[in-house]
């Protein structure tokens, strides 16, 4: 940007959407790889309960991962997307299940990533 010889307005706005893109690229980074860290510990947790379950909690779990099997990934994907779900819940819910663990990151990839791509871009354009 130093480079450019257009007028010192036109050079302004340039650095100011440089830095934007930068900035938001490392805090979109920071908070994505981090949540998928937490949310990998959080499913394998569950994962690991799970292993000594209640006969009356194994058939809820049952009955309930027989339904979310049938849908499938685009469930998880939606259920990512929609607003007022704790992330953690999720992720132990998941794990709860044994949901595949590539359904469970694919999922989060498609259904947080864009989360928190905005998250990080409204971030820095209220600055």
């Amino acid at each position: 940007l130093a480079v450019y010889s257009g007028s010192s307005n036109e050079t302004a706005t340039c650095d100011w959407a440089a830095r934007l893109y930068i900035s938001s690229g490392w805090t979109f980074s920071i908070m994505f790889i981090s949540g998928l860290i937490a949310s990998t510990i959080h499913y394998h947790y569950a994962y690991k309960i799970n292993n000594y379950p209640s006969s009356k909690l194994e058939k809820k779990i049952a009955t309930i991962s027989n339904k979310i099997k049938g849908k499938g990934l685009f469930a998880l994907i939606a259920l990512r997307l929609m607003p007022g779900i704790p992330f953690s819940t999720f992720n132990l819910s998941c794990g709860l299940l044994r949901i595949k663990y590539s359904f469970f990151i694919i999922s989060y990839i498609l259904g947080i990533g864009p989360k928190i791509l905005i998250y990080s871009n409204i971030f820095f354009l209220l600055k």
